[in-house]
């Protein structure tokens, strides 16, 4: 196996062309291409257009290696907005081919795409990039992820098509867990659930779910001990990453509303109206955390000169101006969080090739402590500042740092699993977050049964398709 470069996001598509160009999709992001020989990825799509793009994924490329099609989305889910393109790499040109959630294919004078869950054919010339007839239905009941717009196909120029039937995905679950993995509550209604993040109390959850009928993305509150949810963001955009103030009277979100990153407070308890905080860069920023002092937000960005990850820091007055927290032109850095006491701030890094969890001084960056030794992210702290939680290099492993202070400086006194942890979890998002005293976990869970269905393979399907 070979490591071809790095990336900041959750994967979302790849494709290889003759010339040894890979291209893929990093959700949330634009299209980005590398070398098979690997290197750092460059972008050829460009997010914030007029169009108020957010996301760009599931690239595949046309039979002469330089034009390629991708789906483009204003949100996570899909919309009927949702539209693929074609472009070029070197960024010259771009069409607009057709309205759909659906990744696309390619082969032999067809173009491949669903349709709800049907799974579609339509000629179509390479070469002019255009349709020359009508779609036909070639199977019904393809698998689909309603959430990122996958889909369970493949076709090959040789005449061999690939799909899988089965029901679409059905969901996540909210569960509350102690330090065994245990579960103590849950919130079981198969939904999307994701970026949940406890109140300072320990007693409800703040998280942000679209609406696979609508298309938008909501912040919503859920009470652990009642199980009752409330809705906090009413506008028809996408609203995502809540974090709590550190009063727990309000929560900051980001909202694409105006077609651009707006960072809104809202009251949690009372009728009071959203206030706009501040314009965040063009791309798809994600909050990490409001700092303890209640005066600044913490969130990751991209910056777009070096395609890199990175922490910045707002000021929730939005008197003042973005300003870059850590940054670098080699690696990712994100997933910052500030100690209770404002002295310390946690990080993902991936300077060493892969990422770590670090630690270093707050507000003003300086000095390092490396926490985890084989693979970590998503750190949080406890309020005491005497623990730090993160998820192990598989994602998958609840881990724990003891932390010692000496000299006015941190140690590690020992690192252990805690539980396992099975969930999602991107790079940049670990959907997960722990109580103040570090006795409770929220875990984002799948549900439902996983069971995969048989794969259906279709042999000389061009021939099959001239009877229709």
């Amino acid at each position: 196996m070979q490591t071809i470069c790095e990336a900041d996001g959750s994967f979302r598509g790849g494709t290889w062309s003759r010339e040894d160009v890979i291209l893929f999709g990093s959700t949330p992001g634009p299209v980005y291409r590398v070398s098979a020989s690997g290197g750092v990825p460059q972008g050829v799509t460009t997010l914030g257009s007029k169009r108020h793009d957010l996301m760009h994924r599931w690239p595949s490329f046309l039979p002469d290696g330089k034009h390629f099609f991708y789906l483009a989305s204003q949100a996570a889910t899909v919309r009927e907005d949702d539209a693929v393109f074609v472009s070029s790499l070197d960024g010259k040109e771009e069409k607009t081919l057709l309205h759909t959630s659906s990744p696309v294919a390619y082969a032999n004078g067809y173009l491949f795409y669903l349709s709800n869950q049907t799974l579609m054919a339509r000629p179509f010339d390479p070469e002019k990039i255009e349709f020359t007839g009508n779609a036909v239905s070639v199977a019904e009941g393809v698998l689909i992820d309603p959430y990122f717009g996958g889909a369970a196909f493949s076709v090959s120029k040789n005449g061999v098509l690939l799909y899988q039937l089965g029901a679409p995905f059905s969901g996540y679950s909210l569960t509350l867990v102690d330090r065994d993995g245990k579960e103590l509550n849950a919130l079981r209604d198969p939904g999307m659930y994701f970026f949940p993040r406890i109140s300072p109390d320990g007693k409800r959850v703040a998280y942000h779910s679209p609406d696979l009928q609508g298309g938008n993305t909501d912040v919503w509150v859920w009470d652990i001990a009642t199980g009752n949810r409330k809705r906090l963001s009413f506008n028809p955009a996408s609203n995502r990453t809540p974090v709590w103030s550190p009063d727990g009277m309000r929560i900051a979100y980001i909202s694409s509303e105006s077609g651009r990153n707006t960072v809104y407070l809202k009251p949690v308890d009372t009728m009071g109206a959203e206030e706009k905080s501040a314009e965040l860069p063009t791309g798809v920023p994600s909050l990490t955390q409001w700092t303890p002092d209640g005066k600044a937000l913490l969130f990751d960005d991209t910056a777009w000169e070096t395609r890199q990850l990175r922490i910045d820091v707002v000021p929730v007055s939005g008197s003042g101006a973005v300003v870059p927290l850590m940054e670098s032109t080699s690696s990712n850095i994100g997933a910052g969080t500030v100690s209770a006491d404002g002295r310390w701030l946690a990080y993902r890094s991936t300077e060493t090739g892969k990422g770590e969890v670090y630690i270093t001084s707050f507000p003003k960056p300086s000095g390092k402590l490396q926490v985890s030794v084989s693979g970590g992210g998503g750190p949080r702290w406890r309020a005491d500042g005497k623990e730090l939680f993160y998820l192990g290099a598989d994602r998958k492993l609840m881990m724990v740092a003891e932390l010692k202070e000496s000299g006015g400086s941190l140690q590690v006194a020992s690192v252990h699993a805690l539980f396992q942890a099975p969930m999602m979890s991107t790079r940049r998002n670990a959907h997960y977050d722990v109580t103040a005293d570090g006795t409770k976990f929220v875990l984002q869970r799948v549900t439902g049964d996983e069971t995969s269905a048989p794969l259906n393979i279709v042999v000389n399907w061009p021939t099959e398709l001239k009877t229709k």
